[in-house]
């Protein structure tokens, strides 16, 4: 099926991107947002994984919840630059 969908399409691979955690929690009394995503590249010719990574942030905050937007999107950053070119 993936290689099928690959002609159609014409892509040399698929990126498929999990959010693994994306929450805010108390441990111990303290107060953290927690993001996870990983990444995995696909070869649509044979549906195997030529790649794949994760990569997590936690921030501690006190008092104002820190933006989850903002992490996920520094997790993004750094699994794209981890990417083979």
């Amino acid at each position: 099926l993936s290689e099928k969908i690959g002609q159609l399409i014409g892509a040399d691979a698929f990126l498929f991107i999990e959010v693994e955690e994306w929450r805010y929690t108390v441990e111990k009394e303290k107060n953290y947002a927690k993001a996870s995503i990983g990444f995995k590249l696909i070869d649509p010719a044979t549906g195997k994984i030529m790649w794949r990574a994760a990569h997590n942030k936690t921030e501690r905050y006190v008092l104002v919840k820190p933006n989850m937007s903002r992490i996920v999107r520094s997790v993004v950053i750094d699994l794209i630059n981890k990417m083979p070119h």
